[in-house]
């Protein structure tokens, strides 16, 4: 819910990642061309949206699938069919010869070496985390089904005799080995296996007895942010890092009127639907993740986007009418750019010059008018 109303395009290739992923299985089954089709085809969009991810992933966990299952040659036919070759080499490759064209090898460097490989090697951006990272990421991605998800690992060991449970074994388990191992960690990267955990936790429905057990996990997700904005003071002087610090404090007041209300009444709704016996499991879990949804959409994330992007868009607003140039320096937030709409440099700032920058950067520059400074970002002329 919360990516796919996100500026990027990770929902977007989550989509062609489904796409391929579904179409190498029904070929499995099948062994029919339009299932070699449609899986070339999904993985060129896909490398088209946002690169080598897109390939990778299917081809692994189909390389992995196909040997396990002593099926190599179908793998071998489907992977080089000529017009499928073509599907996968035609769709992106325009996009790509217009950008090494007006970028040359500035673009290649930078989007296949620093943000792919570069990413997999190292943390970039501070995005970094344990090897276990993904983890708890898993459990609060499979909301309200975190119960059925940990049920469907309980029963790997039977599921995996089959071929669509070692498929989707493969898959989801490719995707939490791959990024774990990565040195950038986001918690949306794991999305790109959901879907085969989602459906292992819906094979798991069936054997799962308590009511109560299914529902806890959404249960204690909404009272914790019922909780939230009575937390916020407290969580901010948690916080050591200076810059985050800045940022959350007194963002408290930007929470959605009514926020705390709403999730406290899915909380209280959540313990009612545990007594609630009569009303079948698959619905109770179905109804109470589409109000969470809403409540995700009309409450948290405005809350979020009003703490995290709101110093930035006033910065924006104001930039907008000013003369440049305009310089983004200590700084990496393309918002502001989106919502200025001129395109920052990357550099020293020098006399003239419109910089955005953190607060906390602003004893580094040479004498300079502030602007604007806003729980942690600033926008200041150069003198």
């Amino acid at each position: 819910m919360v990516i796919g109303r996100a500026a990027t395009a990770d929902a977007l290739l989550n989509l062609w990642l489904v796409a391929a992923m579904f179409g190498i299985y029904l070929y499995f089954l099948e062994r029919r061309t339009r299932w070699i089709l449609l899986t070339h085809a999904a993985m060129g969009l896909g490398f088209l949206t946002k690169g080598p991810i897109a390939l990778l992933i299917p081809s692994v966990v189909a390389l992995l699938f196909f040997a396990l299952k002593r099926e190599l040659p179908a793998l071998w036919r489907a992977a080089f069919h000529p017009l499928g070759l073509v599907l996968l080499i035609a769709i992106p490759l325009p996009w790509y010869l217009l950008q090494y064209q007006a970028q040359g090898m500035a673009f290649m460097d930078g989007f296949f070496g620093t943000h792919n490989i570069g990413r997999f090697l190292g943390p970039m951006e501070g995005h970094t985390g344990s090897l276990f990272y993904y983890l708890p990421i898993a459990l609060l991605l499979a909301l309200p089904y975190t119960t059925l998800l940990l049920r469907a690992v309980r029963e790997l060991p039977e599921r995996v005799k089959s071929p669509l449970g070692l498929y989707l074994s493969l898959w989801f388990g490719f995707v939490l080995v791959f990024f774990s191992l990565s040195g950038t960690k986001l918690p949306h990267y794991l999305n790109y296996g959901m879907t085969a955990a989602m459906i292992l936790a819906a094979l798991a429905l069936p054997a799962l007895r308590s009511r109560w057990l299914a529902l806890l996990p959404p249960v204690l997700f909404f009272a914790a942010l019922a909780a939230l904005p009575s937390l916020w003071p407290h969580i901010t002087a948690m916080q050591r890092d200076e810059d985050v610090r800045a940022l959350l404090t007194g963002a408290e007041e930007l929470f959605v009127p009514g926020f705390g209300i709403v999730f406290a009444l899915l909380a209280f709704g959540g313990i009612a639907l545990m007594l609630a016996h009569r009303l079948p499991l698959t619905r109770t879990l179905i109804g109470l993740g589409l109000a969470g949804n809403l409540a995700l959409a009309l409450w948290l994330a405005p809350s979020l986007a009003a703490i995290q992007q709101g110093p930035i868009v006033h910065a924006a607003k104001l930039a907008r009418d000013l003369p440049g140039p305009y310089v983004m320096w200590e700084v990496n937030t393309p918002s502001f750019s989106v919502h200025s709409g001129h395109v920052q440099e990357r550099r020293e700032p020098r006399p003239g010059d419109l910089v955005f920058t953190r607060t906390h950067k602003l004893a580094k520059l040479p004498p300079h008018e502030v602007l604007m400074d806003e729980r942690s970002y600033a926008l200041v002329r150069i003198q």
